[in-house]
Formats: C-alpha cells, structure tokens, sequence
C-alpha cells in the first residue's frame, strides 16, 4: 500500500483526484461494479500492478470505456524497465497490453515511478 499512496500523492500534485478502488468503501457484493464505475469515469488510469487484485478486469476494461491506461510494477534491476519479457506480472496481463498496445513501463526506485506519473499525467494549470 505505500506504493499506492505514493502514486496518489503524485496523482494530487498533478492536479488530479486520484482514486483508489479499494478505498470506495463499496457494499459487500458491489465492488467489482463500483470499481469499473469509477474507471468509466475516468479519462486515464495509472494502473499498479506488482501485486495482482483484481486490476485484469479494470484493465480490460479501459478500450471500452475509452480510459487511457498506464500499466506499471515494480522491476528489480532499471535495465528491465521497458521489458514485458522480464515483467513479474501475469500473464493476462502481458497479453493485454501486447494486443491493446497500452503504454507500460516498471521502476526500480521511487524516483523512476515520480517519472513515469510526470510523462503520463500532464500537470493541470487552476
């Protein structure tokens, strides 16, 4: 969780809302709809997927809702960054992002992921 907080602390700075699904505070049996509600709401979508909860759904999703997504996870050495060869996410994943063509990238260190928001997410003049 502190990866996600980190990224919406960058999302804010941005000048954008970031949310986190998790945090919707759904009802018991409604997540999975809440969850793509907030995604169909969404004009981009910086996707964390080091740890697999349920983002294959949401991922899908984006080309029908016409959300622009950014998938990105944790890589152990910098030099696999911008590799799906050396990604340790699902297959699924890969999958999507191959045929979709989704934007991707991984980070080593907090600083790569500061990068990754600023290239994804233009800063909101107000």
């Amino acid at each position: 969780m502190p990866i996600l907080r980190r990224i919406c602390e960058l999302v804010s700075q941005k000048g954008y809302i970031p949310i986190v699904a998790y945090e919707a505070n759904s009802p018991k049996g409604s997540q999975r709809d809440d969850s793509l509600m907030l995604l169909h709401i969404c004009a981009k979508a910086l996707i964390e997927v080091t740890d697999e909860a349920g983002q294959l759904i949401e991922i899908e999703k984006c080309p029908e809702y016409t959300t622009e997504p950014f998938l990105t996870w944790v890589v152990s050495d910098e030099k696999y960054a911008k590799s799906l060869a050396h990604a340790r996410i699902s297959t699924m994943i890969k999958e999507l992002i191959r045929k979709q063509k989704f934007k991707y990238q991984g980070y080593a260190r907090i600083d790569d992921l500061e990068k990754i928001v600023s290239s994804f997410l233009p800063r909101i003049s107000g």
